[in-house]
């Protein structure tokens, strides 16, 4: 750590050198450092359950640079809450490696279900429609959460709802709720 601390000072320092190859050799040794840095980023996300989401959710922050240091975690993660996370973030980040990972989450439930949804339905990835809707329609009725989820991910992939789905949401209450899941009160 003290290298990589001391390796982005002597970068930083050279960067004001009045020498133009003395301060591009800073650029370059200095952009090593950035990698270094969001690898080991990423490094803590794979290894902390606690600070995973949060680190997750601020990675973007480093630009392209991360999307090398998050695709590695997703392709080494043996855990699968880990996996579908980092195949989230990299969707996110426009990279579709984790797709597959996310559209077979669409068959799961809770989390992992909600998950793969929203990833999928904000970045447009049409062919989630189909098994977004089998999940709505076999959705528990009193699991509010989950239908929102679900509803509001297949109203950004499909305008409008399919008709067996309006059809299933018109015996949701209360009636603000169900006015809601399909749309009659606007967009969120």
């Amino acid at each position: 750590m003290t290298e990589l601390v001391q390796r982005v000072a002597e970068g930083l320092a050279r960067l004001e050198s009045a020498d133009l190859e003395t301060r591009v050799r800073a650029v370059e040794e200095l952009a090593r450092c950035s990698e270094a840095i969001v690898d080991r980023v990423a490094q803590v996300a794979a290894k902390d359950e606690d600070a995973r989401f949060l680190v997750f959710e601020r990675i973007g922050r480093f630009g392209s640079l991360s999307v090398a240091a998050v695709e590695r975690v997703y392709r080494e993660a043996e855990d699968a809450s880990l996996r579908l996370m980092s195949a989230s973030v990299l969707l996110e980040m426009g990279n579709r490696a984790g797709v597959p990972d996310l559209m077979a989450a669409l068959g799961d439930q809770g989390d992992r279900l909600w998950t793969a949804a929203l990833s999928l339905s904000d970045a447009g990835i049409a062919e989630a429609a189909g098994p977004i809707e089998e999940a709505l329609l076999a959705c528990d009725l009193a699991d509010t959460r989950m239908l929102d989820c679900l509803a509001t991910s297949l109203r950004r992939l499909r305008k409008p709802l399919p008709e067996r789905v309006q059809e299933r949401l018109s015996c949701v209450e209360p009636a603000w709720f169900r006015d809601s899941l399909l749309g009659r009160l606007g967009p969120y």
